[in-house]
């Protein structure tokens, strides 16, 4: 995505999803993330790109294959993605809530070994 250097956000955000979905899901990851469509990746901040993050997670967990889809390599179809192992990403430990008044170093090893 940051290899598009000035073109839109839009056109790296595709390249993340397979032909057939890379509309739809794109236009859903910037609606969500509030992301200007034709802003461009070296405009992002570290919170937008964290944005991403969560939302295209979401769209591997909903669309197995979409996790082991590679933009450079599309010699297979989403559903032959869908039927290998880790068609799914692994379980995010940084998608938790955490508590208000945040969390001491100390405790922070038990916290995400739960």
């Amino acid at each position: 995505m940051i290899r598009t250097g000035q073109k839109y956000v839009v056109k790296g955000i595709r390249s993340l999803y397979p032909e057939e979905l890379a509309k739809n899901l794109a236009d859903d990851l910037l609606r969500r993330c509030r992301i200007d469509p034709t802003t461009t990746a070296i405009c992002l901040g570290v919170e937008q790109f964290a944005d991403i993050c969560y939302v295209y997670e979401e769209h591997c967990r909903k669309y197995p294959g979409v996790f082991l889809y590679e933009h450079s390599n599309q010699g297979r179809t989403l559903e032959e993605l869908a039927r290998l192992p880790n068609a799914i990403p692994p379980p995010n430990p940084f998608a938790k809530d955490f508590p208000s008044e945040g969390v001491k170093l100390s405790d922070a090893v038990a916290l995400f070994h739960k």
